[in-house]
């Protein structure tokens, strides 16, 4: 089965992603080819990562016609602007968002699988240990969505669920992983719902959740997939806070990987720089090597 990667990113995470990107092609084996997927004014910084598995795309080459690029907002680390003639604004944490499930309609590979520019790989890794006769992995555990979040009480009226309905909502994994006629099937199903296009519905929307609106229409809406089976199993190893940041060693957090991990995603809100562990990925590929 051929794999879809897909990274959106942006001009301050342009070094993670050049780790990501070194990381993938030591580690990361079997079919799969990788799109970074960025903002047309980050387009020639990002240029030289392409290559025979990896295509840079101008985000503006994917979205539906009447969206276009504004510019930077000031004060706003994802404050980039793009504005839509059907619905108006659509600000950066959005639109990396919405992009996800655009490129549904985009790429050619049944399978998908989203990776941020804060992850790198540390151990090899078969992509294609997510298929499995022909089934691509899905990933959801119990967790009851809160109606007050706003980003979870948008993703349940998208599909026109209650929170009440929905209790295995959250995958607990960075390796994301989706099934592209899948996602079609969703698009389809919330521009029936809402009687518009359905990125005019998500569009118009400050707040919402892509993945979890991805395991809400599996689990709630399609109630049986044949085309998915069930894995929750971590794959990667993640550092998600601040608080956390402050007692970790890197060092030590990159080597304790459980057996089934073989990555790590530090999160890049939580302030780390990242030459606080580009060497543990030098120290890794030398192991490989």
């Amino acid at each position: 089965m051929n794999w879809a990667v897909i990274t959106p990113s942006y001009n301050l995470d342009l070094e993670r992603c050049k780790l990501l990107c070194r990381s993938m092609d030591v580690f990361l084996s079997g079919p799969w080819h990788h799109y970074v997927v960025v903002d047309p004014v980050d387009i020639p910084l990002f240029a030289s990562l392409a290559g025979p598995q990896r295509t840079v795309v101008n985000r503006a080459d994917i979205l539906p016609w009447g969206m276009c690029y504004v510019g930077k907002v000031p004060f706003m680390r994802l404050g980039r602007l793009w504005w839509s003639w059907r619905h108006g604004p659509i600000f950066g944490w959005q639109m990396q968002q919405f992009v996800k499930i655009m490129m549904a309609s985009y790429v050619k590979q049944e399978a998908m699988m989203f990776l941020d520019s804060d992850i790198f790989f540390l151990k090899p890794f078969d992509i294609q240990t997510f298929s499995r006769e022909g089934k691509i992995r899905f990933s959801s555990v119990e967790s009851p969505l809160h109606s007050d979040n706003k980003m979870n009480s948008t993703s349940l009226k998208l599909l026109g669920l209650s929170a009440h309905e929905a209790t295995r909502c959250v995958s607990e994994d960075q390796f994301v992983t989706w099934h592209r006629a899948t996602v079609v099937a969703m698009q389809d199903y919330i521009s029936k719902l809402h009687k518009k296009p359905w990125h005019e519905a998500i569009g118009s929307k400050i707040m919402f959740a892509e993945y979890v609106l991805y395991i809400l229409f599996v689990n709630y809406i399609q109630k049986s997939n044949p085309h998915l089976y069930e894995d929750n199993t971590i794959y990667c190893k993640t550092l998600w806070t601040k608080e956390t940041a402050k007692t970790t060693d890197i060092a030590d957090f990159c080597s304790s990987l459980d057996p089934e991990q073989v990555a790590v995603c530090i999160q890049s809100l939580i302030g780390i720089p990242i030459e606080a562990y580009a060497d543990e990925l030098q120290q890794a590929i030398r192991l490989r090597q």
